[in-house]
């Protein structure tokens, strides 16, 4: 069991402090705000907080806070030129003037550096800097949106979360988080003694490792059409349909070719010896679903529904194999998320080797909470993720969790982080007042 983030006061301690019925009304009130910031939309929040810091000695973990939402909007990333003119219309149009804020978190959805970022499928580039300044705030700092997610498990309750294996947490031990949708993201936590720091991860391009005779056809499917250029991420809601014209058959004929050193192989791909690598994220993704179910499709043509087919043509292929294989009206729907699940298992339990999160294992992403019964079904995840051989008794000592779908846990990773910057900044600021007096 996790209480909501440690750093917020429990209902006897907010009454023990005695707080105004309205945070507008205290002297201490500092008003931040937060967002969660991607190609498409751009969600802003505003909230009034009051960090309580008992002693300026106190581990920051320890200081408690109360706070209230002030102000919530969601804008069209591509109405607007820049996050600076977001973020301005917002405080201009939403806040009261006595709610200035004074500093900022952005989840963003692309990789961050030195505080500086660039939106996946958006024109802006962010400098948390210089946004600070345009914006005349003390602040602004931009995480990548899956370090917000890492974040936001520490303010996690029982109710946001349903689990595969409930076994008790260590205090203090690695937490860490996976999560599958566009692409696959992992990263983790450690304690610090304090607080859980976040760490980045990069896990969702290592290879991919087959372990029966189907994957190991999948890999060279894969292979093939990484090899011929077929392979690509579709653009959000376009090319709905992903499939590709060669069999199986053609596959081990083309490989067959390139190990005997042809110059061209039986499609016509020049591979010489030249390796075609295959990373997790092309299996284990919102993506590679309809890749698995086209390989099957070639593997079994028998099995193709011609009902389905046609349903990939109007809709998502993700969702209508999700749908089917729920309902279990489609064969290979259901093997191609059979085969996807037993994948995401096994990687999960591949993080779970590397860091032995005894802390708890979280599932994120937008796919896990849709395809929640199949991942419980006959433990099909659990058990990919701790079928590691001798291993395995250690990693069924983790406990395992999906976060559900309606939960902004970006944007509550976002308000934990928020929090710590304005305990610092008090911390700061009062060890500077008690110095200056000696």
């Amino acid at each position: 069991s996790r209480d909501r983030d440690e750093e917020l006061m429990s209902d006897a301690e907010q009454k023990q402090q005695q707080e105004p019925s309205s945070l507008a009304e205290s002297s201490d009130a500092v008003c931040y705000l937060v967002g969660d910031i991607g190609g498409t939309n751009a969600r802003v929040q505003a909230y009034l907080s009051v960090c309580h810091c008992r002693s300026e000695d106190e581990a920051e973990s320890k200081a408690s806070t109360h706070e209230e939402l002030v102000a919530q909007k969601t804008y069209a990333s591509n109405d607007h030129k820049s996050l600076t003119a977001v973020i301005r219309k917002f405080i201009d149009e939403e806040l009261p003037d006595t709610h200035k804020p004074t500093s900022a978190v952005f989840a963003v959805a692309g990789p961050v550096a030195h505080n500086k970022s660039t939106i996946t499928n958006l024109l802006w580039q962010l400098d948390g800097d210089v946004m600070a300044e345009k914006l005349g705030l003390e602040s602004v700092q931009l995480v990548n949106d899956f370090a917000g997610i890492a974040y936001g498990i520490l303010a996690l309750t029982d109710d946001d979360v349903h689990t595969l294996h409930d076994v008790k947490a260590v205090p203090k031990d690695p937490i860490a988080v996976i999560g599958a949708g566009t692409g696959l993201g992992e990263g983790y936590l450690t304690h610090n003694g304090g607080e859980y720091d976040v760490w980045a991860s990069e896990g969702g391009h290592s290879d991919f490792a087959p372990r029966d005779e189907l994957e190991m056809d999948l890999v060279k499917y894969m292979s093939m059409m990484i090899a011929q250029g077929k392979w690509k991420k579709p653009e959000p809601d376009t090319d709905p349909k992903l499939h590709h014209e060669f069999s199986i058959e053609e596959v081990h004929r083309a490989q067959r070719a390139s190990h005997a050193k042809d110059e061209e192989c039986a499609l016509g791909v020049q591979l010489g010896t030249d390796k075609v690598r295959v990373s997790v994220e092309r299996i284990v993704s919102g993506t590679g679903l309809p890749h698995i179910y086209n390989f099957l499709k070639h593997r079994y043509p028998s099995a193709v529904n011609e009902d389905v087919e046609a349903e990939m043509l109007a809709d998502t292929p993700a969702a209508v194999i999700s749908k089917h294989a729920a309902a279990k009206t489609d064969m290979l729907c259901q093997k191609a998320v059979e085969t996807f699940v037993s994948a995401f298992g096994s990687e999960a339990g591949n993080l779970a080797l590397t860091l032995l999160p005894f802390g708890g294992l979280y599932v994120a992403g937008g796919i896990a909470p849709k395809m929640l019964g199949l991942l419980k079904e006959n433990q099909l995840f659990w058990k990919n993720m701790t079928d590691k051989g001798r291993l395995s008794p250690v990693l069924k000592r983790i406990p395992v969790h999906v976060i559900k779908g309606d939960v902004e846990v970006g944007l509550l990773g976002a308000r934990v982080l928020a929090r710590r910057i304005i305990r610092k900044r008090m911390n700061r600021d009062k060890n500077s007042n008690n110095q200056s007096k000696k």
